[in-house]
């Protein structure tokens, strides 16, 4: 959360609107995490656990809304598993069961 805060802390300070979604808490499809996705013009993706996150994006019905967004010309961005989670594959500790089943969410 420290990281999260720091990068819309600094993006903010540079005069962009940000908004963040809290898709570990969110309801599947909810009006505003449609609405947030639809007008943004760039998506930032935090770290963490990529596997718990692409699941987390599925059972949220993620993947078709940003897919949405990057068709419209959304620049899609994040950093260690933020960025590992836009692409079909990529190195991570993801499996480990150690960090997979910590993850308290």
């Amino acid at each position: 959360a420290k990281s999260r805060d720091a990068q819309l802390s600094a993006l903010a300070q540079l005069g962009c609107k940000v908004q963040a979604l809290e898709v570990m808490r969110a309801a599947a499809g909810t009006p505003e995490m449609k609405a947030a996705i639809a007008e943004a013009d760039v998506i930032v993706v935090s770290g963490g656990n990529t596997l718990w996150a692409v699941d987390r994006w599925n059972s949220l019905g993620l993947p078709g809304m940003l897919r949405e967004a990057m068709l419209r010309g959304a620049v899609l961005a994040g950093g260690s598993a933020g960025a590992i989670c836009w692409f079909d594959g990529g190195h991570s500790d993801s499996m480990d069961p150690h960090t997979y089943l910590a993850t308290p969410y």
